[in-house]
């Protein structure tokens, strides 16, 4: 019985996993993989065998024996821990896999847990393989430190992930989960711009801990590489339009729930700058953890000045989805282009003019777009 549950858990999650990722796998195997295992050295005529084994191995080794190398790959692992996560809750939640409510979850919580850690196994297989290899290197070149923790790692991974697939597919179907959202904002009033705000607190939790998180990585790396970000404001525009950018994913969605759940927006009396405000007011409560941590750096004008900026560079990503319909493909592709000219124009000095201009610009976009957007 048990081995029916994980071989049908595993052609339903793993089988799809990697074919829907198999670019991923691709582009890992061709760029990273081989890289990373056999790095060549010019003219090798000089070197020993010895030497030139350890020198085609060096990524390998740094891993072994850097803290800092093995933090990032740790980090990778755990990347690619929450982008399977993202895809089998989002693959349970499918209409023909509703028969997981009434088969899988009939058996004990211990053995849906044991089947759904076998089905984690398969998808980081990838990752155990890279990891194997790492062990093996390590043992030879006795860095024992990382493969012991590298081991530990992994399994500690995929038993969170039988964890969290058992408490997920046993309240599919129910909202009982969600109690605790409806008891404590029933009686709240709603106003306008924060409903996508709700959405995301209701419905896409990953999507904003995940925009979050990259945010907090963009503010560590930038305090780690510039320090005070007030002090330059260069520096802080810098890291201003790169909080705007990991907040593109964001913007995309609150364009698609309007275009899904508020379609008669445009039928409502309202004048456009009011529209315009409100979209403004929720991109402000979104990015309130940023706005307090800013406030903690000191600088007052120039810190009020980055904030300013961060919010004229979302504006003007959100104004773009008015300008044309857009994938997200070319949405991505507008917003890099625009970080390169914002980019090249703080380089030269021009941060607060820039910041001006793209008010402007991002503003009249959506005045002039609003109503004639398809």
């Amino acid at each position: 019985m048990m081995r029916s549950i994980a071989h049908v858990l595993i052609r339903v999650f793993a089988y799809r996993f990697y074919k829907a990722n198999v670019g991923l796998f691709l582009f890992l195997f061709v760029t990273v993989v081989v890289s990373f295992f056999f790095m060549n050295v010019l003219n090798e005529t000089h070197l020993a065998p010895a030497d030139r084994i350890k020198y085609n191995l060096i990524f390998a080794i740094s891993f072994m024996s850097s803290t800092h190398i093995g933090i990032v790959v740790f980090a990778g692992w755990a990347i690619y821990s929450v982008r399977s996560w993202s895809f089998v809750l989002k693959q349970t939640q499918l209409p023909e896999q509703q028969f997981l409510k009434y088969s899988i979850t009939a058996a004990s919580k211990l053995r849906q847990f044991a089947n759904w850690c076998l089905v984690q196994g398969v998808i980081s297989l990838p990752v155990f393989v890279y990891a194997l290899f790492c062990w093996v290197v390590g043992l030879i070149y006795h860095y024992y430190l990382i493969p012991v923790l590298l081991a530990a790692y992994g399994a500690l991974l995929i038993l969170v992930s039988g964890a969290l697939y058992v408490w997920y597919t046993n309240r599919l179907g129910s909202d009982a989960a969600r109690w605790w959202m409806t008891t404590l904002t029933r009686r709240w009033k709603k106003p306008l711009f924060s409903l996508y705000l709700y959405e995301l607190v209701y419905r896409q939790k990953l999507t904003l801990a995940m925009t979050k998180l990259f945010s907090w990585l963009i503010l560590t790396g930038g305090m780690l590489l510039f320090g005070t970000l007030t002090t330059d404001a260069r520096k802080g525009g810098v890291i201003m339009l790169l909080l705007a950018l990991g907040h593109l994913v964001v913007l995309y969605q609150w364009q698609q729930f309007e275009n899904t759940y508020l379609r008669f927006l445009p039928n409502l009396p309202w004048p456009r700058w009011k529209r315009y405000v409100h979209a403004l007011l929720a991109y402000l409560f979104l990015i309130l953890p940023e706005i307090v941590w800013l406030s903690t750096q000191g600088g007052g004008v120039i810190a009020g000045g980055l904030l300013m900026l961060n919010i004229a560079m979302a504006m003007l990503l959100r104004s773009y989805l008015y300008w044309r319909p857009l994938s997200m493909a070319k949405f991505v592709t507008m917003a890099f282009y625009s970080f390169i000219v914002m980019f090249l124009v703080i380089l030269a000095g021009g941060i607060w003019c820039m910041m001006l201009a793209v008010s402007a610009l991002s503003a009249a976009l959506f005045y002039r777009r609003y109503y004639s957007y398809e």
